[in-house]
């Protein structure tokens, strides 16, 4: 997998025909294959308006978003498949499909129309079961699994498509404790193997501080800062963005880990 192809967007404005206020204003930023990236900031602060702009889903009314030097309008949509990928948050879906059905999507950019799968394609998409843990569900109907079963079989999805980068949107933020880690730990060991970029929209702060590499801020539309887990995921920076106080405190085993700070309830006048 190519270590060059990265993606750029370049002073990037999107403002709805009804939008008081842009949702994106003058953003600029960057994403490089073997890094999970994670996207912060408050309600409202334009992270999935971002990322949909990534996945043309929308076009903006001034920037541009190269992939890999290449101006976004000019891929194909097979031609963008390959390069990225896409986890939604909401996994709920009307498939009545196997599961194992709904992974083989994911090989559509690699096969030519009414090919069929070949041995590359099989090995891509058994690999992306066996990371997932989804042996077992591949023989069931889509539809009826539970939505953090769901969630893994879309995750196995992407990561079979083989694509330079995956995009998330809160894809574990409705999930189990378990499934949030089974799929993040995933996600971090594909870019430690693979050099897959990630690109996903996080609101935990403790999961980006256990998962992610790269860290991007946004505020009312405007990226506050871009960097280092370390450089980002800092309380002082977190504490103004967010609106409240946060502490970083570490555990016995030396585990960092964000808390709020919890005002103290003024105690009410009495009479000596």
């Amino acid at each position: 997998m190519a270590q060059d192809t990265k993606i750029e967007v370049k002073n990037l404005t999107w403002q709805p025909r009804k939008a008081k206020a842009p949702i994106l204003d003058q953003v600029s930023a960057s994403f490089v294959p073997g890094a999970f990236t994670v996207l912060l900031g408050p309600n409202g602060a334009g992270k999935t308006s971002l990322l949909r702009h990534i996945l043309a889903f929308i076009w903006p009314q001034s920037g541009q978003i190269l992939i890999g030097g290449k101006d976004l309008r000019a891929y194909s949509r097979r031609d963008l498949a390959q390069q990225i990928a896409y986890l939604p948050q909401n996994s709920r879906s009307a498939y009545e499909l196997r599961a194992l059905e709904v992974i083989k999507m994911a090989r559509f950019s690699h096969v030519p129309p009414f090919g069929q799968l070949g041995p590359q394609d099989k090995t891509a998409i058994d690999e992306a079961v066996t990371r997932t843990g989804c042996e077992s569900l591949l023989n069931k109907n889509f539809a009826q699994l539970s939505g953090g079963e769901r969630q893994r079989v879309l995750c196995a999805r992407a990561i079979a498509q083989e694509s330079r980068f995956i995009l998330l949107d809160e894809p574990v933020s409705n999930l189990d404790l378990k499934y949030q880690h089974t799929i993040l730990t995933a996600l971090k060991a594909l870019v430690a193997d693979k050099g897959v970029g990630i690109i996903c929209v996080m609101h935990d702060i403790n999961l980006s501080q256990q998962y992610a590499d790269q860290a991007v801020l946004l505020q009312k539309g405007r990226l506050v800062a871009q960097g280092s887990r370390q450089e980002i995921l800092e309380p002082d920076l977190l504490s103004r963005v967010y609106g409240w106080p946060l502490d970083l405190v570490q555990d016995d085993r030396g585990q960092a880990f964000f808390v709020t700070r919890v005002p103290s309830p003024s105690l009410p006048d009495r009479p000596l």
